[in-house]
């Protein structure tokens, strides 16, 4: 069994926050595919990734969350990344991710952004 495990919260009005925790491998899928299938879900018109707690993200993991971006990107709503310097945020960087997806450093910086 993976260590990683999710929930979600309403971060602000209108935004879901995913907070993932663990590592995001092969052995996680199920549990991956579960939690984006749960942002898609919410009824909120922005959603968001916390990547705070996460330790490692496989290219799977990428994966889903680039197929998580196309469904809430083709229903209208919009999407963030929230992850802290480190490897986590390296490995986002080199998928490129943050060219796809409008990365913040912590969730205040995401809400701080959106009062704006």
């Amino acid at each position: 069994m993976a260590n990683f495990s999710w929930k979600t919260e309403k971060a602000a009005k209108g935004l879901v926050l995913l907070k993932l925790d663990g590592e995001m491998t092969l052995g996680a899928r199920e549990a991956m595919r579960e939690a984006f299938e749960s942002l898609v879900s919410a009824i909120e018109t922005v959603a968001a990734v916390d990547f705070t707690d996460v330790r490692l993200v496989s290219s799977g993991a990428i994966g889903e969350l680039v197929r998580c971006q196309s469904r809430l990107t083709a229903s209208g709503r919009t999407f963030h990344l929230v992850c802290p310097p480190g490897d986590v945020l390296e490995t986002l960087m080199v998928a490129d991710m943050h060219r796809l997806i409008p990365l913040h450093t912590d969730i205040s910086s995401l809400v701080k952004g959106r009062a704006q």
